[in-house]
């Protein structure tokens, strides 16, 4: 892809981005109901059970989705989660974080703009197998947690 592609792509990215939000730049509240996502997959095993509900705000003047709190799982982490692409369909977001008995995290997030939907996607090492998952073979020294659901902006 050429520059003036990317500098395009990105130009219709930030647009969109503008047009899902209120008409500020402030932080946007949104709340998200998410149940486990079906696999087309055979070989990607989803660990989620239940439906989870996440109370965020889609920042897009400091490019970021701020996750104020999560209910159902423990394995997506409240915090800062910036904006690391930005397809037509909407910002997705990933950070790596460790817990405390040295276990790999992984949180991605995709918010589908023009349906007002959300893509989650979680993984941690098992504690079993070592900081990181290193002592276990892939793919079971990770559980995986994948969830798809709706979102509305709050008043």
């Amino acid at each position: 892809m050429t520059i003036a592609h990317r500098l395009i792509s990105a130009s219709v990215g930030a647009a969109l981005l503008a047009s899902a939000g209120p008409a500020s730049a402030r932080p946007s509240p949104i709340s998200c109901t998410a149940g486990p996502a079906v696999s087309t997959t055979a070989t990607v095993r989803n660990d989620a059970t239940a439906t989870i509900v996440i109370e965020a705000e889609l920042d897009l003047e400091r490019y970021g989705i701020r996750i104020k709190s999560v209910r159902g799982t423990t394995m997506l982490k409240t915090g800062w989660h910036p904006i690391t692409e930005l397809p037509n369909t909407g910002p997705k977001t990933a950070i790596t974080w460790e817990n405390e008995y040295g276990q790999a995290g992984l949180n991605s997030l995709h918010y589908i703009i023009a349906k007002g939907e959300i893509l989650v996607y979680t993984a941690l090492s098992r504690r079993e197998c070592g900081p990181h998952g290193s002592r276990c073979a892939a793919p079971n020294n990770t559980i995986r947690e994948v969830y798809y659901g709706k979102c509305e902006y709050l008043v």
